[in-house]
């Protein structure tokens, strides 16, 4: 039986991330069952998506930064890099290399610890997409970036042990959620 991508509510819940990644695969998925089926893997790559479809405008946004707000959106887009380099993996547009994902988990495990240094109170003015939340909530934006670097950290030593993407799948995940949960608190909406 087939059932076309406009009848699955997942697939429509991609429509702000990437509907032509999930219409690609949805049309090379003929069965009901190989659709569900497929369809789990997307609770994997989801949060990676939101990440990537937050910080795509990235170059725009660094435009006319200048000082620590331009370290602190450099830094993002380093994370944004490191994000893309395993989603890929995850998103079978590229092959899996524990040395590339472990890397690319370990600098973002790296800027996680250094996160709050870059957002001293007073600077979500100009260019800076940083909400006054930040400092509103200060607890929960330092919890949210302990808990990246720990997420990351993790991922970091389940890539460098990995023969196969599906290893590191639950740990990327966790990883794209912290990024999800402090831009969806402390970053101002696109």
């Amino acid at each position: 039986m087939t059932l076309p991508v406009a009848q699955s509510p997942r697939i429509e819940l991609y429509e702000d991330f990437d509907l032509a990644l999930a219409e690609a695969h949805a049309s090379e998925i003929c069965h009901k069952s190989e659709l569900e089926e497929h369809v789990k893997d997307f609770k994997y790559i989801i949060p990676g998506l939101f990440m990537l479809a937050a910080t795509g405008g990235i170059a725009l946004a660094h435009s006319g930064a200048t000082g620590i707000v331009k370290e602190r959106m450099d830094m993002m887009g380093e994370i944004a890099d490191g994000m893309k380099i395993i989603g890929g993996m995850i998103k079978g547009q590229k092959p899996f290399d524990a040395d590339q994902a472990s890397s690319a988990a370990e600098s973002i495990a790296k800027h996680a610890a250094t996160m709050p240094k870059l957002f001293p109170e007073g600077t979500a003015t100009g260019t800076s997409e940083a909400l006054p939340a930040i400092w509103q909530d200060w607890d929960e934006f330092v919890r949210i970036a302990g808990d990246m670097e720990m997420r990351a950290s993790e991922l970091t030593a389940k890539a460098a042990d990995a023969t196969a993407v599906a290893d590191i799948r639950n740990e990327f995940s966790q990883v794209a959620q912290t990024c999800s949960a402090c831009h969806q608190s402390f970053r101002q909406k696109k």
